[in-house]
């Protein structure tokens, strides 16, 4: 694996839950929205929304190039291929359907695709350092502790105290605790799961057991029943239900939706190039994480100059705290109400928590 961030697919899904983002920010039908693009799969799911400019950035060229292909994917293929293409259902000939789509990608993505087709042939929600570390998880780690037939009935049933008795058995002994700490620790997390780019400001020892304190919490107490993010992580793939923009539905609408706009940027750079008050909502996702202080101000800052008055932002931290600068603090009210209603249905429990601001600009 590259050690360079840029080099590497890092995620070929989002882990940010689709619902908090839409619900957060409550597109309007003619907002413009910027969004880390990542797997793509949260930029869909924002264009359902809004008739409107989605732009959908990231500094990683092969992370656009995978909601390129994806995009490209969904425009052409019928729902069944789609998912058979991406790897949601088993198929042998995702190159075969791969070639159907070559005419229709920009050159770079297509040269790259080409170049890789090993990685088509994987499905492409497969293929990011992030899934591979977790489907490590599904098909290795945790055969040992529980039968891959209890963890589908835990996810998806009702009962609480089937699914409570279930996971009881895996974390209570130490044998999980050893296990857990050791794969979710920073040292195996930095070669196999997320880019070390992500570590360099944390400042947390044990961060083996930060994880594995929320995912114990969240199998107690979060959003478990019919969860495909949890069904991914414990599986290795989704059965039941898919992503947001996977319900048919919303992935017929998206057919005829011609409002994506890809850009290879950091999001700095980005926001640069855009006009005062031109964006009126902003998913970033955890890109703080990777960020000092001082860069985290800079880009607040030129949030407050590029928003809208009234414009929403919804943002996550992880393991590094990042936050509106004193200095504008002002300028962001933040909806902790929204906040509050909403964080006992995230679906996803790897982030400490996300935070919801809109736009004050009566105070500039």
């Amino acid at each position: 694996m590259s050690s360079n961030p840029k080099n590497s697919i890092r995620y070929s899904q989002c882990w940010e839950d689709s619902d908090i983002v839409l619900n957060a920010l409550e597109i309007q039908p003619f907002d413009v929205v910027l969004s880390i693009a990542s797997g793509g799969e949260n930029v869909f799911s924002l264009m359902t929304k809004t008739e409107n400019t989605v732009h959908a950035i990231d500094y990683n060229r092969l992370q656009i190039f995978i909601a390129e292909l994806k995009f490209t994917a969904l425009k052409n293929l019928e729902f069944d291929e789609y998912l058979k293409f991406v790897g949601v259902r088993k198929n042998k000939n995702r190159v075969k359907i791969f070639n159907k789509l070559v005419p229709k990608l920009e050159e770079n993505c297509r040269n790259y695709f080409k170049k890789n087709t090993k990685l088509i042939n994987k499905g492409i929600i497969h293929i990011g350092k992030f899934e591979k570390y977790l489907r490590i998880f599904s098909k290795t780690i945790l055969p040992l502790f529980v039968s891959k037939s209890k963890i589908k009935k835990a996810i998806s049933t009702e009962n609480q105290e089937f699914r409570h008795n279930t996971f009881q058995k895996i974390w209570n002994n130490w044998r999980w605790r050893l296990f857990g700490e050791f794969f979710f620790g920073k040292s195996v997390m930095q070669k196999m799961g997320r880019h070390k780019v992500m570590f360099q400001y944390n400042d947390k020892q044990k961060t083996g057991s930060i994880y594995l304190d929320r995912a114990e919490n969240f199998l107690k107490n979060g959003a478990i029943h019919e969860n495909h993010y949890l069904d991914y992580i414990l599986t290795g793939n989704f059965h039941k239900n898919l992503h947001y923009y996977l319900k048919e539905e919303k992935f017929n609408d998206l057919k005829i939706k011609n409002n994506l706009e890809l850009s290879n940027s950091d999001i700095l750079s980005f926001l640069k190039s855009k006009k005062d008050n031109s964006i009126n909502k902003f998913n970033l996702s955890d890109i703080f994480e990777s960020m000092n202080i001082k860069e985290t101000n800079i880009i607040f800052n030129e949030i407050l100059r590029t928003s809208t008055n009234n414009a929403r932002i919804i943002f996550w931290n992880n393991l590094v705290e990042r936050d509106i600068p004193n200095n504008i603090e002002e300028n962001f009210i933040r909806d902790f109400e929204l906040e509050q209603k909403l964080s006992p249905t995230e679906k996803v429990f790897f982030y400490n928590k996300f935070y919801i601001y809109k736009v004050n600009k009566t105070k500039i």
